[in-house]
């Protein structure tokens, strides 16, 4: 029989924000070692290759080494939960403690994990780059169905209170006016001229789409749940993307506005509270299981887990290949400048700016489809489903 200390057990509630605290120093060390371990990273004999042409070491090359090696740790320590717990539902299975228990252990496993990615070829570490870009776009898809979800359930819950029509009404306007103010701006700092194209195709375009989704939100094709609040919301969801998007561009983009990327200490701020977000992202998004759960089981039972623990770790799982994507700013090939004010930088680069715009146009395509759908599928049942599951 184990020691109790290696079995260890804590309660789901408790372990969820464990794997967060790893999480978030794997995080920290991912930021620290592209930016700041050039001289350690000298001494990894596969980061060492990391040479120009003309023989002197890239730093840049070396930091995206570390943060894919890092990455790839996490994703197999989450994946090998996620093979191990399909299934488990129940306080009294056993394999609850490959969740719950076995800290001592799971936490060398982790160390190892994450140790034997630094002796990887390179050539394994493009592949998961590679790889790692699919996952990424999969987490910002669960994202997005988490939010549209959100906002039915929020509008579902205001239309069926009969004193609720005032705040429907002013969470509408706020919204419009939100996104319009934004709007505004991006072309104000981002489109300064007629020649700044692109620039305004992608502003003008959020436009368009708006639009269009607000037309068909107040039609008689509609879904019944949905309305100008919705509409109002994603639009300012979509003016808030296209904004980030241009703020992306990279410095000698022509029409990137230079004064938007602040100081040390503010970009430094943000930083922090960028990777906060993306923390707060995983750990309310690995207990919203409802939108995810095929089963939807509706019976009480004092006995079931709180959330599933297999889809608990595949949510980390492709949350560790987002924030690697962000941190290489979804280019396998070379970084932005880390010398200087480049610092603190993340998702910066054409490719950033382009995956950023898709996850808008996708987020558009799936609301216009909620909103359709029971119009075009007559056959099916949508009521009283959240967005992200089957319909019967």
């Amino acid at each position: 029989m184990a020691p109790i200390w290696l079995t260890l057990e804590v309660r789901p509630h408790i372990a969820k924000y464990i794997y967060l605290f790893g999480f978030a120093i794997t995080a920290v060390a991912s930021w620290l070692l592209r930016d700041y371990s050039r001289q350690a990273l000298e001494h990894i004999p596969e980061l060492r290759k990391c040479n120009a042409p003309d023989g002197t070491y890239e730093n840049s090359c070396a930091g995206k080494g570390a943060v894919l090696r890092i990455s790839f740790g996490n994703f197999l320590f989450f994946a090998l939960h996620f093979i191990l717990l399909i299934g488990v539902r129940r306080t009294t299975q056993a394999r609850r403690l490959i969740h719950t228990g076995f800290w001592p252990l799971k936490f060398c496993l982790w160390i190892f994990l994450l140790g034997i990615c630094f002796v990887m070829p390179n050539s394994a570490m493009s592949g998961y780059g590679q790889f790692a870009r699919v996952l990424a776009g999969i987490w910002l898809l669960f994202q997005i169905i988490i939010l549209l979800d959100f906002i039915y359930d929020v509008n579902e819950w205001l239309l069926k209170k009969a004193n609720m029509g005032f705040v429907l009404v002013i969470g509408t306007f706020i919204s419009y006016c939100g996104a319009i103010a934004v709007i505004g701006a991006i072309y104000k700092f981002w489109a300064p001229h007629p020649t700044c194209g692109l620039n305004i195709f992608f502003i003008t375009f959020t436009l368009v789409l708006a639009l269009i989704f607000t037309l068909i939100s107040v039609s008689p094709w509609r879904l019944e749940t949905a309305g100008l609040l919705t509409s109002g919301v994603v639009f300012l969801y979509c003016a808030w993307i296209c904004w980030s998007a241009l703020a992306s561009e990279p410095d000698d983009a022509r029409c990137t506005y230079q004064g938007g990327r602040g100081t040390t200490a503010e970009k430094a701020i943000a930083f922090i509270l960028g990777i906060a977000a993306v923390c707060y992202s995983v750990i309310t998004t690995c207990v919203e299981s409802r939108a995810m759960d095929l089963e939807a089981q509706q019976v009480e039972d004092s006995e079931l887990l709180p959330y599933r623990p297999e889809f608990f770790h595949a949510i980390f799982g492709l949350a560790s290949a987002y924030l690697c994507m962000l941190y290489i700013s979804w280019n396998l090939d070379t970084l932005p400048s880390l010398s200087g004010d480049g610092k603190f930088q993340v998702d910066l680069g054409w490719i950033a700016v382009w995956v950023k715009m898709a996850s808008q146009w996708c987020c558009v395509v799936l609301y216009i489809w909620t909103l359709l759908a029971p119009r075009i599928l007559r056959n099916r049942d949508f009521t009283d489903r959240p967005v992200g599951t089957v319909a019967k």
